[in-house]
């Protein structure tokens, strides 16, 4: 299978550490993984997938001030 070029923007898991790759659904939809810990973001597009899994409250609150 083929690296999917989106996982290199995806940040470490925020419980654990692991690393974090893209996956699709069989229905067209995407979702990231943690490889360790198996938590994910909920199914959507690519992009909104990545966005999901390196959003952080740290970042919310720089946006904020």
């Amino acid at each position: 299978m083929k690296e999917n070029p989106l996982n290199k923007q995806l940040t470490p898991c925020p419980f654990c550490g692991g690393k974090a790759e893209i996956r699709m659904t069989k229905y067209g939809g995407s979702y990231v993984i943690c490889t360790n810990c198996f938590c994910r973001t909920t199914d959507g597009g690519m992009g909104i997938a990545v966005c999901l899994w390196n959003r952080r409250k740290e970042n919310k609150e720089k946006i904020r001030k």
